[in-house]
């Protein structure tokens, strides 16, 4: 598996395929040797489908209207082949072309696919502030996440500025068996059910590639008796999660809240994370709840004070 992401990372970055280079080599990166159903499930999407949503997430990063000719260098697509894509993104309305500048630009429409989604699954933003409370009271990123299939997944990820260079955002998926946010999830779950779920992300695997289901159901029985997970090096060596269940569901799903960074921050501000993390479940746990949405004088006030408690 390292191959693969030192492969794609030795490529040079000013090529035709920098971009999209960087951007596989990083996704790979933080899942080699602990997600390999994540690479295979990736590998297996439709190349249309896959480019439709790279060049969706391109201009999410670039903020700008591009041509033709930066969108297929940028991924390396053949010139005919982005014309055909982009001219049909524009037919159904989702890509606006400007033949002045020869340039396209997403639609309002792109938005409207998604708005409502904040809505269905937490009701109104107080999930939302609270997330944003919890990460400018700890100065870390801040997600909440659900079970996908055989995956834990990030619905919301909130990033302070200072974290600027984290690369986790909604969307991103994890082995639910060997992820810190995927045991959390699993530990609302019986043993049976868990025992069931893991017979199938190990079917049709290799020994090596099995993932063993009393490491599993170890790391859910500690959760399950402390109330919390503090995983360290897990997905990423250097890097880890505290996490918490939530009170929230909608849909059938559940949801776990998480507080991500290196495994030194993490280790120097548990006891303010869990404290703050415990205040923000309680906070879910009361609907109609005031949250306040920190400033970041005020944010480094309430650091200070705790500082001084503790």
């Amino acid at each position: 598996m390292r191959s693969i992401a030192k492969r794609y990372a030795s490529r040079p970055s000013n090529s035709s395929e920098g971009w999209r280079a960087r951007m596989q080599a990083e996704r790979i990166t933080l899942y080699e040797n602990t997600s390999r159903e994540v690479i295979m499930a990736e590998q297996s999407v439709i190349k249309t489908a896959g480019r439709i949503f790279e060049v969706f997430e391109y201009f999410d990063v670039v903020q700008r209207p591009s041509s033709l000719k930066e969108i297929a260098e940028q991924f390396g697509y053949p010139v005919s082949s982005a014309s055909v894509l982009l001219k049909s993104l524009v037919m159904l309305g989702y890509l606006d072309y400007d033949r002045a500048s020869r340039t396209y630009m997403p639609t309002m429409r792109c938005h409207a696919l998604g708005h409502w989604v904040p809505g269905a699954l937490f009701d109104d933003n107080q999930v939302l502030g609270i997330m944003e409370r919890l990460s400018a009271i700890t100065e870390q990123p801040v997600s909440i996440a659900t079970q996908s299939d055989v995956f834990a997944q990030y619905v919301h990820v909130f990033i302070p500025a200072s974290c600027a260079n984290v690369a986790i955002r909604a969307g991103t998926v994890r082995s639910i068996a060997r992820s810190g946010l995927g045991w959390l999830l699993l530990s609302s779950k019986s043993d049976a059910a868990i025992d069931k779920l893991v017979r199938r992300i190990n079917y049709g695997k290799s020994d090596t590639e099995r993932v063993g289901l009393s490491e599993v159901l170890g790391q859910v029985h500690t959760i399950q008796k402390q109330g919390y997970v503090f995983s360290k090096h897990t997905v990423q060596r250097g890097k880890g999660v505290i996490g918490m269940m939530t009170p929230i569901q909608r849909y059938g799903r559940t949801f776990a809240l998480g507080v991500g960074g290196t495994v030194r921050e993490l280790e120097q501000k548990e006891m303010l994370i869990l404290e703050e993390m415990k205040r923000s479940v309680h906070m879910l746990s009361s609907p109609g709840a005031h949250v306040t949405c920190f400033s970041p004088r005020h944010a480094e006030a309430e650091l200070k004070s705790y500082s001084l408690a503790s």
